[in-house]
């Protein structure tokens, strides 16, 4: 809650070192943020990470019981490449044609959803690794997942910067060597 004795939406509290923002201000961080060992961040509102910003904790990342931690979901066109964490929706607009999309290298730790909205055996949809460096699995050659069923999922674990690991799979969701 605002200190009433202040107009403003960001403001230090009357002989204090606390910042307080209250529910219209904002912090605008474009360098770096360093919160030394022992401090804390508390957010009691919402934390927004625009794209193409990173955060990196090199601690312990606590959040309350209510709290929530949200990817962006995005329903991904092919010829552009799906991005390596998140949650991302692929599907086939026809029931003939075979759908190709690329996932990027993997971020050690990281974690991918992958949903399928449409598919079929003959309309099905391909994710590829997009190098044959890079695996789904332990399979050396393995560089394609195939979804032939709508409501298919996977989830993927970035084992390394050359392999996911499947941790999930809702449906039958194949770990292929090719296309076809």
């Amino acid at each position: 809650m605002s200190d009433a004795s202040y107009n403003a939406n960001v403001y230090t509290k009357q002989g204090s070192t606390e910042l307080v923002v209250d529910s219209s201000g904002l912090i605008t961080v474009e360098g770096t943020l360093s919160i030394s060992t022992g401090g804390t961040q508390t957010i009691n509102g919402t934390q927004t990470i625009s794209t193409g910003a990173t955060q990196t904790v090199n601690g312990t990342l606590a959040m309350g019981s209510s709290a929530t931690f949200q990817h962006a979901a995005i329903v991904e066109t092919t010829g552009v490449n799906i991005n390596n964490s998140g949650y991302s929706f692929v599907g086939s607009t026809t029931g003939t044609t075979v759908q190709l999309y690329t996932l990027d290298a993997p971020a050690t730790g990281g974690v991918k959803y992958i949903y399928c909205s449409n598919a079929s055996a003959t309309g099905f949809v391909n994710v590829e690794t997009g190098s044959t460096a890079i695996t789904f699995g332990e399979t050396t050659d393995a560089h394609f997942l195939r979804f032939n069923a709508a409501e298919e999922a996977v989830t993927l674990v970035a084992a390394s910067t050359l392999k996911w690991t499947l941790v999930g799979n809702v449906g039958a969701v194949a770990v292929t060597t090719s296309v076809t």
